[in-house]
């Protein structure tokens, strides 16, 4: 309110709103997947207007292209501008060991198709697929279309030998059933005492790749106690117990 000498006086009035400038930082993923889009977005509040480097006027923008992106975010108080650059995402390989079939395979995500692929243990296998023959680490390399190269590794863990013995407690016989997962090796089944004293061999030959083995053992002659199996396929060895009870 203001008054002059004379007595007269006028008053005016204005609203002033509390407030900043805005944020404009750019949140989403920063890399797109081939065939893909990532989604990137400016921060969300009242009376906001956006304005992205490609035009849009929208709070979020769908990219499928490398490249850096920028938004200007403007209200009442003023305007800021941030900006990210965005790439096509690496390629990523996962390993799945099917061990029934005793294969490896490599599935890739991201990139762009056809793929090509080398594995170490196998050259001549160029098929995301390789045949796992025996323990170890299994490395795959990995080219798209473009060039991009990825390698990945995995350890093999399956056992060479798959071993059961039944019945067991036995009381006169029993029957080792095992298999052979690897490649063919010259192969021995021996029982041991608990002593040391090698009381039977079962087996003496070649165990080949991927057969099934039955092999009886006829304890009667043997006094009651545990005894041990000793199964050598190659550098593999399984060993168990059994235990005999005569009734």
């Amino acid at each position: 309110t203001v008054t002059n000498s004379s007595g007269c006086s006028s008053t005016s009035s204005i609203c002033i709103a509390a407030g900043s400038r805005p944020s404009s930082t750019i949140t989403g993923n920063r890399c797109y997947n081939s065939g893909q889009s990532t989604t990137l977005c400016a921060p969300l509040g009242t009376n906001y207007s956006y304005t992205w480097s490609n035009g849009s006027h929208n709070r979020c923008i769908s990219v499928n292209c490398s490249g850096s992106y920028s938004v200007t975010v403007t209200n009442g108080c003023g305007s800021s501008t941030s900006c990210v650059q965005v790439t096509r995402c690496r390629s990523n390989c996962r390993m799945i060991l099917n061990p029934k079939d005793r294969t490896l395979t490599a599935e890739v995500d991201g990139g762009i198709a056809p793929y090509s692929f080398v594995w170490n243990n196998d050259p001549s296998q160029t098929s995301s697929e390789v045949d796992v023959t025996s323990p170890g680490v299994y490395e795959v390399e990995i080219t798209d279309a473009e060039g991009t190269i990825i390698r990945e590794t995995y350890k093999v863990t399956l056992p060479a030998l798959v071993v059961t013995a039944y019945p067991n407690p036995l009381s006169s016989t029993t029957t080792i059933e095992f298999r052979n997962n690897f490649d063919s090796e010259n192969g021995r089944i021996e029982i041991y005492s608990l002593d040391g004293r090698k009381v039977a061999v079962l087996f003496d030959g070649t165990m080949e790749k991927d057969k099934t083995y039955l092999v009886k053992w006829d304890a009667k002659e043997n006094a009651d106690g545990v005894y041990l199996f000793k199964i050598i396929c190659g550098d593999a060895i399984e060993t168990g117990r059994l235990t005999l009870i005569r009734e």
